[in-house]
């Protein structure tokens, strides 16, 4: 069937008169354009092809001689490097010789040697002062006499008596001596033991505190011989890359010298011959000189010569370039048949004219697809746009072309592309962007679930710690009331305990959400590291060893004292865990300085930090176990609150430090703490006078204002003020106190909550009553972190009560408050 439809096609075509004008046409344009081409380019071409190549083999000429250059350069820079060596060996000789003769004028001056004895104990010493195969010192006064030469004939000679190029040479080198001090020169000298003369180069130095001049040196024939050996191995080198080069089939490049040797050719019977006999046989002339003749000239050199598979027979025809080179004085000469050059071209024009056959050929084809081309992408483009409305999105017209249909039809199949790409990704573009919602709503609700973990850590401890304060508070108060009954303080004291251990639950959590109240300050941690040790001792078994830094090591970083206590316990307690059957605990400190990014648990930024390392040989963390080691809670323990870590992740991280734990299942772990150093502290002097020590006694039986929201809070301390001889106004809120601060009179003392209802905080209520009460002592209570609320310049030197207290951390903070007052009014105090 398909054999049938292009059949009938071809048919078509071939009835229709614009496809047989077109299609004879065609074949008439291309065969007068085949024959224009030959007749009228080949002559050109042969000729152009024939330049070509001519061309060729000069350029190969100047190739070669630019290797030629560079190995003249390379034996002239190892010349000089050899002469430079030379020259420093010749100095550090010298030198040598100095250095002896030094030594035996310093023998002189102590009176060991007499001028006389120095003298002849220098000449005789550097007589007979031999160094490498032959080198050898001389010494010759300013009068050009020789006092110390190896040679006999040379010893003890007066310049005027030896040879006249010797003596000048002799006055030569004293005189530069004298004029600059020392020197280098170049002449030609006789060796020892032989008349020929030498080239040498030669060092020396003028001594005239002796008057006598001390040289050496070292002939030149040495240098030279190393470069004559370089220059044969470059030489065969070169000879051995000229074997492989080639132009057209059978030229060569070949060199001679001016001597007419022949020093590199690809004919062995020649290379290392003289050729001045042979002669071209068209001039008869020697073809050395024809060959010099054209150096120089631009033009090539034409002379008969014989083939290698025709030898003796000198009929065929050269063409040689030849380049004169100055540094060796060679001739270099490319060489080339010219029947070869002319054979390129004879089948270069040979390929012509199969080619116009060919382009005739294939025009009548191209005439045959002419129409072809024209109709059948139209009817393609049809046939794709009718299996597309049928639902095929998979055709494609396939159509290739550069001209307005080609463009048209990969407009057509782009379109068709992009409808079946868009329809094929959409379900993948939405589970994409659906996976990208869905990741970055989990890294929101992670941010978002932090965030609530830190306020309700907040709210839970100020909450917990009023109940925790009204529970102990109360504790206390029945011990202290009802302290005859008999056996009730058995039943107070755990009560007491839970209560406590209650208060430690919330400020670990505190520590973990970061908002528990710290009190940074200048830190010896090294010495903070040797009084816990002393604790660690006595409470770890005797089979665990506590290491800590020796007693002059000092770190000191600025953090709160009390809390890295707590941190370093903490960290110390689960690895006595982790030691069951003993082991060692060693804790390091180490100053830090990071200036590029480290592996803790985040990015460090640039700074001095002191790094505490604290490290254990126990079980160590399971996998599982390290990823969720600071998670609260977390415990791989029996018994335990999983706080631990936790809440010295967060103290570290309020500290403005950073962590890293590393460990290995059966092999122990290291928790490392980046913590910002300091510097360490002036000795500070304490100020007191009499009347500052007199203003810190507490004053029972003043007026105190208490501040609390809490009922059940503010009855306890109420009662507990009232116990210290307090009279005790009550406010639950910060407005209601400042009403009363205005209005009653003899205000003493105010005990205050910081957050309370009301438009106002405690911080508030501290500011206005500073601004004007200044003498009133104020005592802060806080169930909760300080740091999110700020304090003004007024509030600094606050003392804060942490909940829960019992009554004597009250008569503490009340005393520290008075201690704070008493000492900004002191000279340079920071009082309002």
């Amino acid at each position: 069937m398909v054999r049938t439809r292009v059949v009938r096609w071809s048919e078509a075509v071939f009835r229709s008169r614009l496809f047989l004008r077109l299609f004879s046409l065609l074949t008439l344009v291309v065969a007068l354009f085949s024959s224009a081409i030959y007749f009228f380019s080949v002559p050109l071409i042969k000729e152009a092809a024939y330049e070509i190549e001519l061309n060729a083999s000069r350029t190969i000429l100047d190739n070669v001689f630019e290797l030629a250059s560079k190995i003249h350069v390379n034996l002239e820079a190892h010349r000089a490097v050899a002469l430079n060596w030379h020259k420093s060996q010749l100095r550090n000789v010298i030198e040598v010789a100095e250095s002896y003769i030094n030594f035996v004028l310093s023998r002189e001056a102590r009176g060991e040697l007499s001028r006389e004895e120095a003298r002849r104990l220098i000449f005789d010493g550097l007589r007979t002062f031999k160094y490498g195969s032959n080198g050898y010192l001389w010494v010759i006064d300013h009068n050009s006499m020789l006092l110390s030469h190896p040679d006999p004939e040379l010893q003890g000679q007066d310049a005027l008596t030896l040879r006249a190029e010797e003596g000048q040479v002799l006055a030569t080198i004293v005189s530069i001596a004298r004029d600059y001090g020392d020197g280098t020169h170049t002449y030609t000298w006789r060796r020892p033991g032989k008349q020929a003369d030498s080239a040498k180069l030669s060092y020396f130095k003028d001594f005239p505190e002796l008057g006598v001049v001390v040289g050496t040196g070292v002939y030149l024939d040495e240098v030279e011989e190393e470069v004559a050996r370089r220059k044969e191995a470059a030489v065969r080198d070169l000879r051995q890359a000229l074997r492989n080069i080639s132009i057209a089939k059978t030229g060569y490049v070949y060199i001679f010298d001016a001597s007419n040797r022949m020093i590199i050719h690809p004919n062995t019977n020649i290379e290392q011959t003289d050729f001045a006999d042979l002669k071209n046989p068209a001039t008869g002339r020697p073809i050395n000189e024809e060959l010099k003749e054209s150096t120089g000239k631009g033009v090539p050199v034409s002379y008969l010569w014989d083939k290698p598979s025709d030898p003796g027979n000198y009929a065929y025809e050269k063409i040689s370039w030849v380049r004169h080179f100055d540094g060796f004085d060679w001739y270099i000469a490319s060489s080339v048949y010219v029947e070869e050059l002319r054979r390129s071209s004879e089948v270069l024009a040979n390929r012509i004219l199969a080619i116009a056959l060919a382009v005739m050929v294939l025009a009548t084809s191209l005439g045959y697809m002419a129409a072809r081309w024209l109709v059948d992408p139209i009817n393609r483009l049809a046939e794709t746009a009718a299996r597309v409305r049928g639902g095929d999105l998979e055709a494609q017209s396939g159509v290739d072309r550069d001209d307005e249909i080609g463009s048209l039809a990969a407009t057509f199949d782009a379109m068709i592309r992009r409808l079946r790409d868009n329809i094929a990704t959409l379900d993948s573009r939405v589970r994409v962007r659906t996976a990208a919602l869905e990741a970055s709503n989990r890294r929101l609700m992670e941010a978002q679930r932090l965030t609530a973990v830190g306020q309700l850590s907040g709210g839970l401890a100020h909450d917990f710690n009023n109940l925790l304060s009204v529970i102990l508070g109360n504790i206390s108060a029945a011990r202290d009331r009802f302290a005859d009954v008999e056996g009730l303080d058995g039943y107070l004291e755990p009560a007491a305990r839970a209560g406590r251990r209650g208060a430690d639950i919330t400020s670990r959590l505190l520590a973990f959400a970061r908002r528990q109240s710290l009190r940074p300050a200048p830190v010896d941690v090294c010495a903070l590291l040797r009084e816990t040790a002393v604790l660690l001792r006595r409470t770890f078994p005797a089979s665990i060893e506590v290491a800590v830094p020796p007693d002059e090591q000092r770190g000191w970083c600025f953090v709160d004292p009390n809390q890295l206590e707590n941190a370093l316990v903490n960290l110390a307690l689960n690895a006595r865990d982790a030691m069951p059957r003993g082991g060692t605990l060693r804790i390091e400190v180490a100053p830090a300085w990071v200036h590029e990014a480290t592996a803790y648990d985040e990015a460090v930024a640039p700074g001095d930090y002191v790094e505490v390392r604290v490290a254990d040989t126990g079980c160590g963390f399971a996998p599982e176990a390290l990823g969720r080691a600071f998670e609260p809670f977390y415990t791989t323990k029996e018994l335990g609150s999983g706080l631990g870590l936790s809440m010295v992740y967060g103290f570290v991280k309020q500290s403005g430090g950073y962590i890293r734990l590393e460990s290995q299942p059966g092999k122990g772990s290291c928790v490392r703490l980046l913590l910002p150093a300091c510097e360490e502290p002036a000795a500070v002097i304490a100020l007191t006078t009499g009347a500052a020590v007199a203003g810190l006694e507490m004053r029972p039986g003043d007026l105190a204002l208490l501040v609390e929201d809490d009922e059940d809070v503010r009855q306890v301390v109420r009662g507990q003020l009232m116990d210290l001889g307090y009279s005790v106004l009550e406010a639950a809120s910060a407005d209601e106190a400042e009403e009363l601060v205005g209005m009653v009179e003899g205000i003493a003392l105010v005990v205050s909550d910081v957050v309370m209802p009301g438009t106002r905080n405690g911080i508030d209520l501290v500011q206005r009553v500073r601004q004007a009460h200044p003498h009133i002592r104020i005592v802060l209570m806080s169930g909760f972190a300080m740091e999110g609320v700020e304090r003004p310049a007024e509030a600094a030197d606050l003392a804060i009560l942490r909940k829960p207290f019992d009554k004597q951390d009250l008569i503490e903070a009340i005393r520290r408050s008075a201690h704070n007052r008493a000492s900004a009014a002191l000279p340079g105090g920071t009082g309002s």
